[in-house]
């Protein structure tokens, strides 16, 4: 599918049955039970109140921590860092 220049505005495309469509078997699956559901809950929340106190600092930190774990590649041949 070829792809049109927006000139600044959002792509839309139209809206197709496809879209609202949804896989007939899940209707008839059971849903978890309420402890499962409320553990999930508890979960989702804890780590949403962590989120909203944590401090910029700490999300430096870590961003800090991910990026140079991921920047991190071994040279061919098993070779180290070199000073």
């Amino acid at each position: 599918m070829a792809t049109q220049p927006n000139n600044g505005r959002a792509f839309r495309r139209p809206l197709t049955e496809d879209a609202l469509s949804f896989n007939p078997a899940v209707p008839g699956l059971p849903i978890a039970h309420p402890w499962r559901r409320g553990a999930a809950m508890v979960i989702d929340g804890s780590i949403a109140a962590l989120l909203t106190n944590a401090t910029v600092a700490l999300f430096g930190f870590v961003a800090a921590f991910v990026l140079l774990r991921m920047s991190y590649r071994p040279e061919a041949g098993g070779g180290h860092l070199r000073a």
